[in-house]
């Protein structure tokens, strides 16, 4: 489903990132997890000499917050050394705090027998879609100690896109990030606590 308004409360916390790696551009999907930081994919950050931006509600050409440079990058070991795909989440620091206008999503940790059966959201901007951002409804169907894997027809571009639910409060909180799709099905990595004390960690 496409998102007619994505510049109002909650899809402006979710945001296009343009890549340019070696004069090339991708594009990818990253989510404000606080003033000035984004989670997404670590695959999104192909080398330290990547030049990155991030897009806060984009529509289309639209760039309603603007566009913000990237100025630091962070993924875990697990990521760096052995591209463990359960660990492939990143969190880039923006040049500016538009997180305290947009507002920013929280995010919790899930135990390993947690998640399955889940109704779970997903924001994110398919290359296809030329800057359209795409809200799917799924469930997880299975929930591994590190890994949520679901049913959401996921595109290229939107590697990097929360996975999330909304708490008894109606607050939304992000427990996952998307990362692959794949044989038919779709996964990326569950929020542990190890993984939210990574994030927590790099909030600064």
């Amino acid at each position: 489903m496409i998102i007619d308004h994505p510049e109002v409360w909650p899809f402006r916390a979710v945001g296009r990132l343009v890549i340019n790696h070696n004069g090339k551009l991708f594009t990818a999907t990253g989510t404000l997890v606080g003033p000035q930081h984004v989670l997404t994919a670590a695959h999104n950050v192909p080398s330290s000499s990547a030049m990155l931006s991030f897009n806060p509600g984009q529509k289309g050409s639209i760039t309603p917050y603007k566009s913000h440079e990237v100025t630091a990058r962070y993924a875990p070991d697990e990521w760096i050394k052995h591209q463990d795909l359960d660990w492939d989440i990143a969190i880039l620091k923006l040049s500016a705090p538009i997180g305290k206008i947009t507002g920013f999503y929280g995010f919790t940790a899930l135990g390993p027998l947690e998640g399955k059966g889940l109704e779970i959201r997903i924001l994110g901007y398919p290359t296809q879609a030329n800057g359209e951002m795409w809200l799917h409804k799924t469930i997880v169907t299975k929930s591994g100690p590190e890994r949520l894997v679901h049913e959401g027809m996921t595109l290229q571009g939107e590697s990097g896109s929360p996975i999330f639910v909304q708490n008894n409060a109606g607050q939304i909180v992000v427990i996952g990030v998307h990362t692959y799709r794949e044989d038919g099905y779709a996964f990326g990595p569950k929020i542990t606590a190890k993984k939210r004390d990574f994030i927590v960690a790099h909030l600064s």
